[in-house]
């Protein structure tokens, strides 16, 4: 399990380390009386997740809450985030790589929208890093996924899955920050005479 999962939810559920891997065995287990993960990885890591998710406490709506963001007015829309990647990056990404990123971007940013909201109720609002963090469990579940994200970062030879998960959060953290910086910005500076 990558390591910034596991740490993830251990903290998430107050559990170790250490039992949070061994949940994930099980949950590979159990997944793999479905699921063969070489013909089916999508399904069996989708499964998996599920089933750890569920063991750890960690089931969240996430469809009502997407539902609800979806219809109030989000703060930065798909263009907006596809061109802070485009500028971010400085060239032309793989269409796969793009798009791991956009979704792990639109849904952080759709996490601090929602606890925004919520924190007019009285509840804790959530830092950037927090909601790259669940937007990283929520988002990198799938091997083609995770893929996209080693090839872009690493070449065949040096293929190390968790620098590649840093790099990955770093860069998508810078990208969050930036977004929300520039939304409480005006688009174009008044000129002075």
């Amino acid at each position: 399990m990558p390591s910034n999962l596991v740490k993830s939810y251990a903290k998430k559920s107050g559990k170790s380390i250490a039992s949070v891997e061994s949940a994930w065995k099980k949950a590979k287990r159990t997944a793999s009386k479905s699921y063969d993960p070489e013909t089916n990885p999508n399904a069996f890591y989708g499964t998996v997740n599920k089933i750890l998710r569920r063991k750890l406490n960690l089931e969240e709506d996430r469809t009502a809450k997407r539902f609800a963001m979806r219809r109030m007015n989000e703060s930065a829309d798909e263009e907006t985030i596809v061109h802070a990647i485009g500028e971010y990056f400085d060239y032309s990404l793989d269409f796969e790589f793009q798009d791991v990123v956009k979704d792990i971007v639109e849904t952080a940013l759709e996490d601090i929208e929602y606890r925004k909201r919520e924190a007019d109720m009285g509840a804790a609002q959530i830092e950037p890093d927090d909601a790259v963090a669940n937007a990283f469990d929520e988002r990198l579940v799938y091997y083609k996924e995770q893929w996209a994200v080693l090839h872009h970062y690493c070449t065949p030879q040096d293929a190390n899955w968790e620098r590649a998960e840093d790099s990955l959060f770093n860069d998508v953290l810078n990208i969050v920050t930036g977004l929300l910086e520039n939304d409480g910005e005006d688009e174009e500076p008044e000129d002075e005479e």
